[in-house]
C-alpha cells in the first residue's frame, strides 16, 4: 500500500496529522475572527454560513494535498516523484510543529486578554455602561398562521403583552415596543441587534394560530456571542387562560435563565389573569395595534375596540387603562375637545385604578387625564405611577411630557434619557428631548434630536415640525417653512401645522401663499382653536378689525380648546378692539375669566403668560386702573425669560420686556432691549408684535425703532427669495 512501512507510519511521515492539526486550529481561528468582523460590516448571516462551510469542506482537501504532494527545495511535487533519500518531510514536520505551538500560544494569550482585559470593554454600550446580563429585547414575533386566520394582530398583541409583563418584573431591563419593532423581518444578526439596542440577550419567536389551537415557539439568545441559551415550543388549546399561562411561563423561564431574582410581587404578577374572555382579549389586542399607529382614524378605531373589550369583560382593567390613554391622546392631538375628554374618560380613569391599583400605567393615564382637565394632583399621581413602574417607558414619557409642559425642562431631561435607555429608537421620547432642549435654547441639541427622528422614521412628521420650530426661534423662516411644508405633506389633516405655515408665509411677506395655507387649515378645522386664532390675526393684518373681533368672540363663547396660545391671540384681538373703541368692559371681563392669576394679590408671572400680562397692563392703564397696570409691568420687568418664546406672538428673548418698557414710557431702555431682540433673530410674527401692536406706540416715531423695523423687513424679503430658490431647486 505504501513504499515503506505501514499506512499509519506513512501518514505520519507525510505530515498528514500535522497538516490536520494546523488546518483545524487555523480554520477554527479564522471562523472566530470572521464571527466578529462580518457583523461589523452588517454582512448577512448566510455569508458566515458559507464561510464556515467552505472551511469545513477544505479540511479533506488539505489532507489529500498533504498525502499526495511534498514540499521540496525545488517547490511542490507529487510525492511519488520525490526520491525518498532526498525527502525533507522531517524538516517540514518540525516547521509545522513550531507553527502549531506558536498558534496555540497566540490563542492562549488571546483568551487571557479577552478574559482579563477585553471582556469589560466588549460589554460597553454607547452610553458607557456595562451591559447587564438581565437586559433583554423581545423581537416582534413572526406570524406563522395561515392566510385565512388573518392573525398578524394576534402575533403582535401576544408580543406586546409579553413585553409589558417582562417590563413589570423589577429585576429586568426590557427594551420597549417602539425600538424592537424596527427589527421586524430584519436581516441583521443577533450580535448587531444587541449592540444597537444595548442589551445582552434577545428573545425571538413565532405564533401560529389554527382554529382553537395555538403554537408559540421562542428562543432566548446571548446577543454578545450569538449563541442559544434556551428554547421552547408551547402547543395549547386556544383560550385566554392558556395564553396568559404561556406568557407567565415564558417570563418565568426568561427570568430564570437570566438569573433575575423574582420578588413576591413579581410572582404575584405572573399569576394574574387580566381576563378570561378570549373575545375581549382579541378586541384588546386589536385596540393596541391601532393605538400604536397613532393617526386620527387609528385612535378612533382603538377607542372602538377598547370599548368592545370592556363590554365583553367589564372588569378588564388593562382595557380601561388603554381607553383612557386613547382619549388622552385624542385630546392632545386636538381630535376631541377637553370637554369631550372629561365626559368620556373621567369615570373610566377612576375604574381603571379601582380594578388594578398596582398598575403604574393606570396611574399615569389618570395623571395625564387630570393634567388635561382640572390639573388636580397631577404630580402625586405621576409619582405613584413611577413608584409602581419605574422602568416603564410609557410612564416615563408621560411624566417627562408633563414636566416639559409645566416649563420644568431640566427636570424632564433625565426621565427622557432613562426612557431612551429602555426604548432607544422611540421617536416620541426623542421628540420630548428635542422640545426640552428647544425651550432651554439648546438649539443644536434640539435639531439633533429631531434629525434622529427623521432618520429613524422618515414618514413621522414630528421630526419635521419639531425642526421647523427651532428654525423659527432662530429667525430662519426659509428653513422653517421647508420643514413645515414637509410635515404638512406627511400629515395633511394636521390643521395646526398648516396654520403655523400660513402665518410664517405672512411674516415673510408672501400673502398669496399665506392665505392659501390658512384656507386649507380652515377647511380641515373650521371650528378649531388655532385656525380660528390665525384667521382672526390675519383679519387684523388686513385692517378688518370688526371681523377679527367677531372671530375671537365666537371662539371664546364656544369655549374652543386653548391650543398653542390661541386664547392669548383672541384676547389680544378683543383688547385691541377695546383700545380703538374705548369700551373696555368686554375685554376686561374675558381677561378676568380666562386669566384670573393676572388679577391676584400676589403676581407670579410665568413664561406662558408674560405677554398676556403686558397686553392686559395697557388695557388696565387705558381703562383707568393705573395701579394694577403698574403692578403687572413691574412683574414683567423682573421676569427673566431664560429662553426664546414658544408662542407664535412672543418672538425672541425679551420682546415682552420691550413691550413693557415701551408702555411704561422708558424709551431708551425699550430701544436698547429691542436692539437685543432683533440681534437675537426676533422674527416670529414680527409685524403682529411690532407694527400692529399698540404696546409699541411710544416707539413708532423713533428713528432707531424705524431703522430696526426696516432691517427686519429687508431680512425677511431676502429669506423669501432664499425660500423660493430652494423650492425651485427641489422641483427640478
Amino acid at each position: 500500500m505504501t513504499r515503506n512501512g505501514g499506512f499509519f507510519q506513512e501518514l505520519k511521515r507525510r505530515n498528514v496529522f500535522r497538516v490536520a492539526a494546523v488546518y483545524g486550529i487555523v480554520g477554527w481561528l479564522l471562523v472566530e475572527v470572521a464571527s466578529v468582523i462580518f457583523p461589523t460590516f452588517n454582512a448577512p448571516e448566510w455569508v458566515m454560513q458559507v464561510f464556515t462551510s467552505l472551511m469545513i469542506l477544505g479540511f479533506p482537501v488539505a489532507l489529500v494535498f498533504a498525502w499526495a504532494f511534498e514540499i521540496t527545495p525545488e517547490g511542490i511535487k507529487l510525492e511519488k516523484d520525490v526520491d525518498r533519500s532526498q525527502s525533507i518531510t522531517h524538516v517540514t514536520g518540525r516547521k509545522l510543529d513550531f507553527t502549531v505551538i506558536a498558534i496555540l500560544a497566540a490563542i492562549v494569550v488571546w483568551f487571557a486578554a479577552d478574559k482579563f482585559f477585553l471582556s469589560g470593554a466588549q460589554l460597553q454600550t454607547t452610553a458607557g455602561n456595562s451591559l447587564d446580563r438581565r437586559s433583554i429585547a423581545v423581537l416582534p414575533f413572526a406570524n406563522r398562521s395561515s392566510a385565512q386566520e388573518n392573525a398578524q394582530f394576534f402575533a403582535d398583541g401576544i408580543h406586546d403583552d409579553l413585553l409589558t409583563l417582562l417590563a413589570n418584573l423589577g429585576s429586568l431591563k426590557v427594551i420597549s415596543r417602539t425600538s424592537v419593532m424596527e427589527y421586524r423581518d430584519t436581516t441583521k444578526n443577533m450580535k448587531t441587534i444587541g449592540e444597537e439596542l444595548g442589551v445582552a440577550t434577545i428573545l425571538e419567536g413565532g405564533v401560529q394560530r389554527a382554529g382553537n389551537q395555538v403554537r408559540i415557539n421562542v428562543q432566548l439568545i446571548d446577543a454578545t456571542a450569538d449563541v442559544h441559551i434556551w428554547a421552547k415550543t408551547y402547543d395549547r388549546t386556544l383560550t385566554a387562560e392558556t395564553l396568559f399561562a404561556i406568557q407567565s411561563e415564558m417570563a418565568a423561564s426568561i427570568a430564570e435563565h437570566l438569573e433575575a431574582a423574582l420578588s413576591p410581587e413579581d410572582r404575584e404578577l405572573l399569576e394574574k389573569r387580566p381576563t378570561l374572555n378570549l373575545d375581549a382579549y382579541n378586541a384588546y389586542l386589536m385596540a393596541g395595534q391601532f393605538f400604536a399607529r397613532s393617526g386620527y382614524s387609528d385612535l378612533f378605531q382603538a377607542e372602538s375596540y377598547y370599548r368592545k373589550a370592556i363590554e365583553l369583560d367589564p372588569d378588564y382593567a388593562a382595557a380601561h387603562t388603554g381607553l383612557v390613554r386613547t382619549y388622552n391622546q385624542l385630546a392632545d392631538t386636538g381630535a376631541i375637545t377637553l370637554v369631550e375628554l372629561m365626559e368620556k374618560a373621567a369615570s373610566i380613569a377612576q375604574k381603571a385604578i379601582a380594578l388594578d391599583s398596582q398598575s403604574g400605567e393606570a396611574w399615569a393615564a389618570q395623571a395625564t387625564f387630570r393634567f388635561f382637565t382640572d390639573g388636580d394632583g397631577v404630580e402625586e399621581l405621576f409619582r405613584k405611577a413611577l413608584s409602581l413602574s419605574p422602568d416603564n417607558s410609557m410612564v416615563l414619557k408621560g411624566y417627562a411630557e408633563y414636566l416639559r409642559k409645566e416649563g420644568r425642562y431640566e427636570e424632564a431631561i433625565p426621565y427622557i434619557e432613562k426612557g431612551l435607555a429602555i426604548d432607544p429608537l422611540a421617536t416620541d421620547h426623542l421628540f420630548e428631548l428635542g422640545r426640552a432642549h428647544y425651550f432651554l435654547a439648546r438649539f443644536d441639541d434640539a435639531l439633533a434630536a429631531f434629525a434622529k427622528i427623521r432618520m429613524l422614521s422618515p414618514a413621522n412628521p414630528q421630526g419635521y415640525y419639531g425642526a421647523s420650530g427651532v428654525f423659527m426661534a432662530l429667525g430662519d423662516y426659509a428653513n422653517a417653512s421647508i420643514f413645515q411644508e414637509q410635515a404638512a405633506r406627511l400629515d395633511p389633516d394636521d390643521y395646526e401645522t398648516i396654520s403655523f405655515l400660513g402665518w410664517g408665509y405672512l411674516s415673510l411677506g408672501d400673502e398669496t401663499s399665506a392665505y392659501k395655507w390658512l384656507g386649507r387649515a380652515l377647511d380641515k378645522g373650521p371650528d378649531q382653536a388655532l385656525p380660528m386664532a390665525v384667521s382672526a390675526a390675519f383679519k387684523l393684518y388686513a385692517g378688518e378689525h370688526e371681523q377679527a373681533a367677531t372671530i375671537a368672540r365666537t371662539a371664546l363663547q364656544n369655549q374652543v380648546d386653548d391650543r398653542w396660545g390661541a386664547y392669548s391671540i383672541f384676547l389680544r384681538v378683543l383688547r385691541d378692539a377695546a383700545l380703538r373703541s374705548g369700551e373696555y368692559s368686554e375685554a376686561l371681563d374675558w381677561y378676568r375669566q380666562l386669566m384670573p392669576d393676572l388679577f391676584a394679590a400676589h403676581l407670579d408671572i410665568s413664561r406662558s403668560d408674560v405677554q398676556d400680562a403686558v397686553n392686559l397692563a395697557l388695557l388696565l392703564r387705558e381703562s383707568g386702573e393705573q395701579e394694577q397696570a403698574n403692578r403687572l409691568l413691574s412683574a414683567v420687568h423682573v421676569f427673566e425669560d431664560p429662553t426664546f418664546g414658544s408662542y407664535i406672538y412672543n418672538g425672541a428673548r425679551g420682546i415682552s420686556n420691550v413691550h413693557a418698557l415701551a408702555i411704561a414710557g422708558r424709551t431708551e431702555e425699550a430701544i436698547e432691549a429691542f436692539r437685543v431682540a432683533v440681534d437675537n433673530r426676533f422674527r416670529v410674527a414680527w409685524e403682529w408684535a411690532t407694527e400692529l401692536n399698540p404696546n409699541m406706540e411710544s416707539l413708532r416715531d423713533d428713528p432707531r425703532y424705524q431703522a430696526m423695523i426696516a432691517e427686519i423687513k429687508t431680512d425677511m424679503a431676502a429669506q423669501l427669495e432664499q425660500l423660493r430658490a430652494k423650492q425651485a431647486q427641489a422641483r427640478e
